[in-house]
């Protein structure tokens, strides 16, 4: 899968499919979201 290949060389994977139900995919999101903040801070952005 994607996810585990990008995970494996150190990438910060968030995975949000349409299967989900609601309450799965809000916390997708929000994972998605705090970790791209965290990374954007991280470099000074």
């Amino acid at each position: 899968m994607l996810a585990d290949y990008l995970e494996s060389r150190g990438f910060s994977v968030t995975t949000l499919n349409g299967s989900m139900d609601l309450e799965a995919r809000t916390r997708a999101q929000q994972a998605f979201s705090n970790d791209a903040r965290a990374d954007l801070d991280g470099r000074g952005w």
